[in-house]
């Protein structure tokens, strides 16, 4: 008796900015390609959103619902904006967390074959103060990581 084929799984975390969207389209050439299957993930970082509102910002429970409900269509876009990518893409999910560390349960908890990123390029300070989530995802992950640049995709 024949094993069954194995679905080749593609994990693509978007914030929605160009990098991310250049990331998406690389991610549907290679599903096209493997006869994979893509998943999007928006991660509301918790952490993020404390340091970005400080202290006057109106209640944090407020403040993620409202983000999670952002995020909810801006997947659902990102998803039907590639008519091809409708056969490709299975799951559009918005979690919470921090950012590499919800990236990286994901891709494991999926059995993730590749983790298809953008990246903003940062140097310097910004570098040096913000990190890269797709360094430190492609450091960490169960997987291969793509990284992909939007200026690459012009």
């Amino acid at each position: 008796m024949t094993k069954p084929k194995k679905t080749y799984r593609i994990l693509v975390p978007t914030d929605f900015s160009e990098h991310s969207k250049a990331a998406l389209t690389r991610a549907i050439e290679q599903a096209k390609l493997r006869e994979a299957e893509v998943s999007l993930l928006h991660v509301v970082d918790l952490g993020a959103i404390a340091r970005e509102r400080g202290k006057s910002s109106p209640p944090f429970a407020k403040v993620l619902d409202q983000m999670r409900a952002d995020a909810a269509p801006e997947l659902e876009a990102a998803r039907d904006g590639l008519d091809p990518a409708q056969k490709y893409i299975r799951v559009a999910e918005v979690a919470q967390g921090e950012a590499v560390e919800t990236i990286l349960e994901h891709a494991q908890k999926q059995s993730v074959d590749l983790i298809v990123m953008g990246t903003h390029g940062r140097t310097g300070l910004a570098y040096d103060y913000l990190g890269s989530v797709a360094e430190r995802v492609a450091r960490r992950a169960p997987c291969d990581v793509l990284v992909v640049h939007a200026r690459a995709r012009t």
